[in-house]
């Protein structure tokens, strides 16, 4: 077999594999105009975020250690790789310095961004009558989201094949 038919048949395999979902058996006009696919394709294949009960009135989606862990090690290595090729390129070779420098730059503040978007915290406070989402706090009117206004909270499975391995993978994403 060419390697030219090896690769059309794993790419083959990537493609995203979607439930059939019929939204007539839920009997809602607001589910027939609803689109039923995630708002954000794709993801991490293991639970980057839970729900917590703070109290009777507020529950927070909070990151697990493991969604943190990911991006910090992203930042170590670009740490690491910019701080020991820039001092390569101080040491004579330039080539580390140019390319080296920003390679470790890019690493760093991706895995900066990523950890920086799973920080940041969804909220939703019935006390408030709030769902804030973001660096927005959910302590005053006027922030975020009327609860009232909410329809519906999406959980929707996502699943798909991986490239490097004949095994499933499933994500899941949450539209409010």
């Amino acid at each position: 077999m060419s390697i030219f038919n090896q690769l059309k048949k794993k790419l083959a395999r990537l493609v995203t594999v979607q439930p059939t979902f019929d939204p007539s058996t839920l009997n809602d006009p607001l589910a027939l105009k609803t689109k039923w696919t995630p708002a954000k394709s794709g993801g991490a294949s293991f639970g980057t975020h839970r729900l917590k009960k703070i109290s009777p009135n507020r529950v927070e989606s909070q990151p697990r250690a493991l969604a943190v862990l990911f991006p910090v090690v992203f930042m170590i290595i670009g740490f690491i790789s910019a701080i020991t090729m820039g001092t390569a390129g101080r040491n004579g070779d330039i080539m580390m310095l140019y390319i080296g420098v920003p390679v470790g730059c890019i690493f760093f503040f991706v895995g900066l961004f990523i950890l920086r978007g799973w920080l940041a915290p969804r909220v939703f406070d019935r006390r408030l009558g709030l769902y804030c989402e973001g660096r927005k706090r959910a302590d005053k009117k006027g922030d975020g989201y009327a609860l009232n206004a909410i329809s519906a909270l999406q959980l929707i499975g996502e699943s798909g094949l991986r490239l490097s391995r004949p095994s499933d993978i499933h994500s899941g994403a949450s539209n409010v």
